[in-house]
Formats: structure tokens, C-alpha cells, sequence
């Protein structure tokens, strides 16, 4: 402990044994296990001994609903920290955002974290760290006794036209837990400008079933309206193909997906998708990136029925590699516009891993920019 903190505790405790309220604000990235430490401070916010640490930002904040995996190249025999929910939070901070991460990562009987949980891990601590001039918070539960996710991905060596195909085991840690997302809630001062940013891992991980849902989604209508944030939900095709099991995935359907978003109360601000998971859903045939564009039009949205469900829809496609977005104000006057413009070839790379999730938070930001918040 620094003498500057030992000085910063001493006063803190000195005002308040005498009265006076004392505002602990958190202005470096943190990196927090949600242990018995973490549960002990939550207390004392709901006791009103401490302010809400996350408060008073002058740059929009946007809480990033988990998704933390490994992923396994088995064509490259290489391994990389991924997954939606991370890569969205690496690229908001990126951004300017105050961003904060809610995930969990696996342990065995021992609480002891397993290799893929470790690599997470380090990686979520390390992004912090070297970002201390950013406002990247990370609150992390590595104590469920079950494996950390592993995602494998198979780059089929016969055409340069077929898709990834992704594998995993279901029986993993990378899941919700209501409990802990009241508990981040509560160290929020959330606001209307803010955001809540849901990886379309949750649905599949529910089992696309609404009343699976319905406890988490709850928790988000609970927030009082005069601070309530704006909520963007992805439902990237990619998701549906990480499972082997194939009735599960035809469970995100049009109408479930429609009864989980009307489930919200309100609007919702953002509506991610990939063309061809989109065409599935509507059990429509598939469409390659280059006759792709003839598709993106607001009569082929409004066949869909996400017309009207947000906001803003979003919409992914390409190849193999999803290269190009387009964007859709869906409320009067409506609006469209294309972004194809390529990430930093010096960081990025198409064929990346994570590169449509990293393109997605960077015309989410164009939105923001060119229609105000």
C-alpha cells in the first residue's frame, strides 16, 4: 500500500466517522474479481457508506454483458482470448468510452483457474494495465467450478468460400448470473447516454428460451426510466454456428428473437446481425458476400420483422470474413449508409479473429456521431 493511499483511506475515514460524505470515485481502469472483498464494498454502497464508484463520467459509459472465451485456430494450432464481450470491450475502450466488463471464467475444486481461464485472465488485466490513461473496468467471477470456454475453429481447406466451423463444450463458465449483474448495477450511476451492450451468447447459452431470458431482461426494465441506458443486443450468425447442436441453434428463430426484444421495455437503441444468420432465421437461402449487397434494402428489412424493433439495425456481411456493415435508422426520417471502410491494417487483419466484432463498435460510434445519442 502506497503512503499516498494510507493517506487517502486515513482522511476518508476520518470524514466519515465524523459526518461528511466522501465520494470514492474510480478514475484508472481496475481489474476486480468479484469475491468476498468485492461483496463487502457492494455492501457499503447499499448502506450509503460509499458513492457509487463509476459515476460522474463526462464520456458515455457502456456496461459489456460477458462472452470471454479462447479461442483455438485448429488449422494454425494457435490460441487467442476472444469472444463478443471481449472484443467489444477492448474496442470501445479503444473509442474513448468508459467501458465495463461483466464476465466469468472457470476454476477447479481447488478454486485454482485452469489454463484457458488463466490466459483469459491475464489478458483482461493486461488490457487494463496498458491503458491506464483509458477508463476500461473489468469485473470478473473465477470461481465457477466448471472449465473456462474453449471455442475450436476449423478453416475449411477445400474452398475459400465456406464458412468457419466453430465447436465447443456447452458445459462451461462463460454464463450470466443475475446476482452478479445487480451486483455491478449497483456500482453504476447509470445515465440516459449510457450503454448496455448484450453478446448474442447469451441467447444461445439460455437455450433461446424467453423465460431463460426473462430473469437477466428484468433486471435491465427494473432501472428507473430517468437513468435507464440504451440497450444494444447482438445476434451475430456466428453464434449460431458455435454449436454442434443443430436444434439449438434453429431455436433463435424470428419469433423467438421477436419475443425476446419486445420482452424489453422500450426500445431497443441497436439491433446487431449478419445477413446470412438473418436469411437463416427466415429460412432463406444463403448469399455470398459479393450478391450480398442486392439484399440490403429496407423492403428486404421489413420482410424480416426487425423493421421497427430498434432504433438502429445493424447489419454485417461478406465472405468468410464479415468486411462490410450497413446501417438503418428505423424511425422517421429513415435513413441508411454503408461502411466498408477497413480497420487499421497495421493492428487488424479481416481474416482476424474478432475483426466483424471490432467493426461493429466502430460504426456504433458512427451512429452515435452522425445522429447524436
Amino acid at each position: 500500500m502506497t503512503l499516498n493511499k494510507k493517506k487517502f483511506l486515513f482522511l476518508e475515514r476520518f470524514f466519515c466517522n465524523n459526518g461528511i460524505d466522501v465520494k470514492r470515485r474510480w478514475y484508472f481502469g481496475q481489474c476486480i474479481d468479484i469475491d468476498n472483498k468485492f461483496n463487502g464494498m457492494i455492501k457499503r454502497v447499499e448502506d450509503n457508506i460509499l458513492f457509487k464508484p463509476l459515476s460522474d463520467f463526462e464520456e458515455p459509459c457502456v456496461l459489456v454483458l460477458g462472452d470471454l472465451n479462447v479461442d483455438y485456430d485448429v488449422n494454425e494450432e494457435k490460441q487467442s482470448v476472444g469472444g463478443g464481450g471481449f472484443n467489444a470491450w477492448r474496442a470501445f475502450g479503444e473509442y474513448g468510452y468508459v467501458v465495463v466488463l461483466l464476465g466469468k471464467i472457470g476454476c477447479n475444486n481447488l478454486a485454482e483457474l485452469d489454463s484457458c481461464g488463466t490466459m483469459i485472465y491475464n489478458k483482461i488485466k493486461n488490457e487494463v494495465i496498458s491503458n491506464k490513461n483509458r477508463y476500461m473496468y473489468a469485473f470478473i467471477d473465477r470461481h465457477k467450478v466448471y472449465k473456462s470456454c474453449e471455442v475450436k475453429i476449423l478453416k475449411s481447406e477445400r474452398s475459400e468460400n465456406e464458412r468457419k466451423k466453430y465447436s465447443y463444450d456447452h458445459m462451461n463458465a462463460n454464463d450470466y448470473d443475475v446476482d452478479n449483474l445487480n451486483k455491478i448495477l449497483s456500482v453504476i450511476e447509470f445515465r440516459k447516454k449510457d450503454y448496455i451492450f448484450i453478446s448474442s451468447y447469451l441467447y444461445i447459452q439460455k437455450n433461446c428460451n424467453l423465460m431463460s431470458c426473462l430473469e437477466y431482461i428484468n433486471v435491465f426494465n427494473n432501472i428507473e426510466d430517468k437513468c435507464k441506458p440504451k440497450i444494444i443486443i447482438d445476434i451475430a450468425s456466428y453464434s449460431l454456428e458455435k454449436s454442434l447442436d443443430v436444434r439449438k441453434a434453429k431455436m433463435l428463430n424470428m419469433k423467438m428473437l421477436k419475443q425476446i426484444i419486445n420482452a424489453y421495455q422500450g426500445r431497443i437503441y441497436a439491433v446487431i446481425v449478419e445477413l446470412n444468420g438473418l436469411k437463416s432465421m427466415m429460412n432463406d437461402e444463403i448469399v455470398l458476400g459479393h450478391c450480398a449487397d442486392k439484399w440490403l434494402d429496407v423492403s428486404f428489412f421489413k420482410k424480416s420483422e426487425y423493421y421497427g424493433m430498434a432504433d438502429y439495425l445493424v447489419c454485417r456481411y461478406g465472405d468468410d470474413s464479415v468486411t462490410k456493415q450497413k446501417v438503418f435508422k428505423m424511425f422517421d426520417p429513415c435513413d441508411e449508409f454503408d461502411d466498408d471502410e477497413a480497420l487499421d491494417e497495421n493492428r487488424y487483419n479481416e481474416n482476424n479473429i474478432g475483426y466483424g466484432d471490432i467493426m461493429t463498435v466502430k460504426i456504433l460510434k458512427k451512429i452515435i456521431d452522425r445522429y447524436g445519442e
